[in-house]
């Protein structure tokens, strides 16, 4: 969250598992909440829920989220850009089911205008199982002729493909549990920075969360310490 405030990014958009979850518990479900958006709520931007398996694990869950967020799934355009909120735990179960469905065909053709478009979703469903996308595939035919990218999570470890001539990602994590062996194993944590301008397609680059530093990191209080030690005047 602080290094997100350094950024400054318009607003944060999240791919899942924000909560740890897994329970049918409505006292537990509510303090992991409580705790996560106690933290979201010190950003200085935006920050649009998506949810994932942890935060929709069950129907008990999914109650929750809509009281707490309303529908798990939604879109908005921002600057004539379309952006898709998927909710790959549909009832509270893996998959998107046919109400969501109809309800991202009819928001894909209403905007057809739009510059861009982006995807958001937790389970890569788009990777599909036997050519099964979970019922993804039929957003996924809405798209086609439009330019579009799409991110999702849920493995920890980072991947970017090319489908259907336009780029996807699986995003690592963000202080998730992986075993951090480094960018070559797509194991880092990071955060995703998005640019959009005007006639172009988007620029994407991943910033690790260690290679984010404040602008006071060494400081008039820090100074004499770290000078010393450097000239090793100590000895």
């Amino acid at each position: 969250v602080d290094k997100l405030n350094l950024l400054q990014p318009q607003f944060v958009i999240s791919v899942g598992d924000l909560i740890d979850g897994k329970t049918h518990d409505t006292t537990l479900i509510d303090q992991q909440w409580r705790d996560f958006t106690g933290k979201v709520n010190l950003l200085s931007m935006p920050f649009f829920y998506v949810p994932g398996n942890h935060d929709i694990g069950n129907a008990d869950m999914e109650m929750e989220w809509k009281k707490r967020f309303g529908n798990p799934y939604y879109y908005f355009v921002y600057k004539n850009v379309l952006f898709l909120c998927v909710n790959t735990q549909d009832g509270g179960v893996s998959g998107v089911k046919d109400e969501q469905i109809k309800y991202f065909q009819k928001v894909i053709a209403d905007n057809m205008n739009v510059r861009w478009t982006f995807i958001f979703m937790h389970r890569p469903v788009w990777q599909g199982k036997d050519q099964k996308e979970e019922g993804y595939e039929k957003i996924e035919s809405a798209l086609k002729g439009r330019n579009y990218t799409l991110f999702s999570g849920h493995h920890h470890t980072y991947l970017n493909l090319v489908k259907n001539g336009q780029k996807h990602f699986v995003l690592g994590t963000t202080g998730g549990g992986i075993e951090l062996r480094g960018e070559k194993f797509g194991e880092y944590d990071h955060v995703t920075m998005v640019s959009l301008n005007p006639n172009s397609s988007p620029k994407i680059v991943n910033l690790k969360l260690d290679g984010i530093i404040k602008e006071d990191v060494v400081n008039e209080k820090t100074f004499p310490v770290t000078q010393t030690l450097i000239n090793e005047d100590w000895i």
